[in-house]
């Protein structure tokens, strides 16, 4: 029984690490504007995952990207033009 629980104690801790990690290279993605510059959306989709929210906007859509974990929560927005290219980073939180 003891070995179930520290089984289940190395995974809970390495669930949580890949959270942390995989968190931690789209804040660095995102942290250098130059990977928004001359980009189509499905090459940034392509870093950071298909996106949890497209909402119309006048110059095309807003791309939004949402964790709401309690480790590493994170919050990205980037406004796309009409074809697909990426106009800049309208918002990023990470915590």
């Amino acid at each position: 029984m003891e070995y179930l629980i520290i089984v289940f104690i190395g995974i809970c801790v390495a669930l949580l690490f890949y959270v942390m990690i995989e968190s931690g290279k789209k804040a660095q993605f995102v942290r250098d504007p130059e990977n928004f510059k001359n980009r189509k959306i499905a090459e940034i989709a392509k870093v950071l995952g298909a996106p949890n929210s497209v909402s119309a906007a006048p110059e095309g859509a807003l791309y939004q990207w949402i964790s709401m974990s309690s480790v590493a929560p994170l919050h990205i927005a980037v406004l796309v033009d009409r074809d697909g290219n990426a106009l800049g980073l309208t918002h990023f939180y990470a915590g």
